[in-house]
């Protein structure tokens, strides 16, 4: 029986949740074929709709290749990974790598085929929640420091509890007792802690791209102009509410108080 083969994204969350996921979902609805995707352990909630999923941790071969999408990426890279594929897909009729995808960084996925992915099983919750994603981004200057997450915090009223989101390795966990520790959780787990939140507040982000695909409304901020755009409508397929802080990596405490308020 002919299929398609998925190979795994080598790129930022953000990139595979918000382009790469839409844009294998439409292939699979205009080749009408079975659909295979590999990708990384705890993400299989992007494709599970419309394909069958095969999870991995990351290998050394993936992690060597993650900008093989890139300019950086060398020759040397692409065929190492171009290799990988042809091994591992097997008898698969077609088979797609994120090199077929040609995207412009300001622009998004042709035709792409978005998923609402806020679950309604979750019983709503009596306690009001916010969601954060303190990143601890490798580029230093674009986060926002850990003295300001608690401060922010402090100002949160009495009887809230937030939820603090990312990975383990590249997201801040602020003192703050009210915070529960959800970094690092599948993304079917996060999908229901987002349903109950009220909003989500940090640096433009891969897991703030996802939260508007749960349809939460997101308070952020960027030092990149592009991000503007991508936040507004492109990777905002469901017209989610969304609070623009300041165009810059380091706002201050009162410029994100001040955008929150509308939720807090």
């Amino acid at each position: 029986m002919s299929s398609i083969w998925a190979a795994p994204f080598l790129g930022e969350f953000g990139w595979e949740c918000s382009v790469w996921s839409p844009w294998l979902r439409y292939q699979q609805d205009r080749l009408q074929l079975p659909m295979t995707v590999v990708c990384e352990e705890g993400k299989a909630l992007l494709y599970s709709d419309f394909a069958e999923v095969v999870e991995q941790e990351p290998s050394v071969m993936i992690r060597d290749c993650q900008h093989a999408l890139t300019p950086r990426g060398g020759k040397l890279v692409k065929e190492d990974y171009e290799n990988y594929v042809t091994k591992a897909a097997g008898g698969a009729q077609k088979c797609i790598t994120p090199i077929d995808l040609s995207v412009s960084w300001a622009g998004g996925p042709p035709a792409p085929r978005y998923h609402v992915y806020k679950s309604y099983k979750v019983k709503p919750v009596h306690v009001p929640t916010i969601a954060i994603h303190a990143r601890d981004h490798q580029h230093g200057d674009r986060n926002w420091p850990l003295r300001k997450w608690d401060e922010l915090l402090e100002q949160v009223g009495v009887g809230w509890h937030v939820t603090v989101i990312g990975s383990k390795d590249s997201a801040m966990m602020p003192a703050d007792p009210r915070c529960d520790d959800w970094r690092g959780v599948p993304l079917e787990r996060l999908a229901e802690l987002l349903s109950n939140a009220c909003c989500i507040v940090g640096p433009s982000s891969g897991p703030l791209a996802f939260a508007m695909l749960c349809e939460l409304p997101v308070v952020w901020w960027s030092g990149h102009a592009k991000n503007g755009p991508r936040f507004d409508s492109v990777w905002n397929p469901f017209d989610v509410p969304v609070t623009h802080v300041a165009p810059n990596w380091n706002p201050t405490v009162d410029q994100v108080r001040e955008a929150c308020r509308r939720y807090w």
